[in-house]
């Protein structure tokens, strides 16, 4: 009895159970709410790290293809959760997956009166990160980065199947289905085994897609002069890619990858592409006309006397611009100088302080016409740009550029030139004590 009635230490016990309860309510809040939420701030965090790695995965299966050469890439699949003290995570983490489609393109050309068909096989790629939070599936097809959020779905990619004068389409082969939440490292092997056939006119391509909106509206803004494009639920459909504007009485060697001999164990990546001297667009190796002569219709005759080769990137010079570090380096498709709004030099830097460093561009057109300039730079400590002689603009310009807050304008002289549509500039001379320069040209 003396025991029952006793009430020493029961606030002392009373205070403890709220304290003990109060944790636990504390747990709990921190279990349901902002455990969550921190793992989803992870998967937000591992999205973006694999979108980019996904972006880098299509430039390295157009490199490995044109380039010709083998591409080791490498991407974030997923995330882990961190352990936490007294927390319990619903799993190990998001994890990504890898899975494909099949897609057909098929190519319809005409050669010397006869009409031929190429039919392919290609995939497209689907990624997608499964955790907790809802993010879109990433996909790649024939080339460009679609998001897809069901009912909504847009890419931020411009067309390059067709082009201007060229094409540019994308066969890939053998990627496997996979699933991980490590980092996943892809072997691309490009296709080396191309045909190269003659097709005069009336090339047509067809290709199957999962978004036929998104891939109409992309092409139907930037398609060669004189082709037509129409779609249905399936396939996208573009004829006549053709330039009769410029290529009057020319064909076009069609570059066509063998697929036949390639082993589906391995990842494969090829292009089908236009592969004459008269290709501008999409090619990294580009055979410029340097002296071409117009008969007296102005249409392109045969007469070529002389062809250089570079190697040039498929890039553009125009906004935000393009740095350039070494010889045989350019652009291409430059506006016409009719056309042109800037044409600078900027955000140049040279290994310290340096005399006499040459810069030559040589800009040409379809037609012959040249623009050249010869750029001789002084720099300082810094490396930064202090003196500029302009050693020779041909044509002549009236007005010298000159070096202004670290930009050479040479919009003036360029405008003073007669350059055509499609054109390329390539660097004939670029001195190692030049790091890089920007060019900037639209």
């Amino acid at each position: 009895m003396k025991l029952r009635n006793n009430e020493n230490g029961v606030s002392e016990i009373v205070g403890a159970m709220l304290i003990l309860l109060i944790l636990v309510v504390y747990l709990g809040v921190m279990q349901t709410y902002e455990l969550p939420k921190w793992n989803r701030e992870l998967e937000k965090q591992g999205f973006d790290m694999a979108y980019k790695d996904f972006l880098d995965l299509r430039s390295d299966i157009e490199d490995s293809s044109i380039r010709n050469m083998p591409v080791t890439s490498s991407m974030h699949t997923g995330v882990r959760y961190p352990e936490r003290f007294m927390l319990s995570n619903p799993g190990q983490g998001a994890y990504g997956v890898f899975d494909t489609y099949p897609l057909r393109i098929n190519i319809n050309y005409n050669s010397n009166g006869t009409q031929y068909y190429k039919n392919y096989s290609s995939l497209g790629i689907v990624y997608q990160m499964k955790g907790i939070s809802d993010f879109p599936w990433l996909v790649y097809e024939h080339g460009i980065i679609i998001k897809e959020f069901g009912s909504a779905n847009y890419s931020e990619d411009e067309n390059h199947i067709a082009k201007d004068n060229g094409i540019y389409i994308p066969v890939l082969k053998g990627f496997e289905p996979v699933s991980s939440t490590e980092v996943e490292t892809f072997n691309i092997l490009p296709i080396t085994d191309f045909i190269i056939i003659n097709a005069t006119s009336s090339i047509n391509v067809t290709f199957e897609t999962r978004y036929p909106k998104i891939w109409y509206d992309m092409l139907n803004k930037s398609i060669p002069v004189g082709s037509d494009i129409t779609y249905n639920n399936t396939e996208i459909r573009i004829t006549n890619i053709f330039r009769p504007d410029i290529f009057v009485g020319f064909s076009r060697n069609l570059s066509l990858p063998n697929t036949s001999s390639i082993s589906e164990n391995n990842i494969y990546s090829g292009t089908i592409r236009f592969a004459d001297d008269n290709t501008i667009v999409n090619a990294i190796k580009i055979n410029v006309i340097e002296n071409i002569k117009i008969n007296t219709t102005t249409n392109i005759t045969n007469n070529i006397t002389n062809i250089n080769t570079y190697n040039i990137d498929n890039s553009s010079c125009s906004f935000p611009g393009r740095y350039i570090w070494d010889i045989h380096q350019g652009c291409v498709n430059l506006p016409t100088n009719t056309s042109v709004q800037k044409f600078i030099i900027k955000d140049m830097k040279f290994s310290g302080s340096t005399i006499n460093q040459d810069i030559i561009l040589d800009v040409t057109d379809v037609q012959g016409s040249h623009f050249i300039i010869n750029l001789d730079l002084d720099s300082n400590a810094t490396g930064d740009p202090t003196n500029l002689i302009v050693q020779q603009i041909s044509p002549a310009c009236s007005t010298t550029p000159s070096l202004s807050n670290g930009e050479i304008n040479l919009t003036y002289c360029y405008r003073n030139a007669n350059i055509y549509s499609p054109n390329v500039l390539k660097i004939t001379t670029f001195e190692p004590g030049i790091l890089f320069v920007k060019f900037l040209i639209y």
